[in-house]
């Protein structure tokens, strides 16, 4: 049986065990149309917006450097936002 494939875990963008799922491939396309779309955490001394200082799941909704990242990711697709 194989794990369900969740958004933003490196295991699932790193490996292709999940290349036939429709859902991944969209989001593996998103990751890939532009650069700068992944941080992987933790990183750290990277280009502004591109750092996470986040060790655990329940970090990511409010750690700053990931918010960051987050919000300079929303911002390449609308900058509106």
């Amino acid at each position: 049986m194989l794990d369900t494939p969740i958004v933003g875990m490196e295991h699932f963008y790193r490996h292709q065990v999940f290349d036939a799922d429709a859902d991944v491939q969209q989001v593996l396309a998103f990751l890939n149309a532009r650069p700068n779309r992944v941080v992987w955490s933790q990183a750290q001394d990277q280009p502004a917006g591109l750092n996470s200082d986040a060790s655990k799941h329940g970090d990511f909704d409010n750690d700053p450097a990931t918010l960051k990242f987050l919000q300079a990711l929303i911002q390449s697709i609308d900058p509106a936002l």
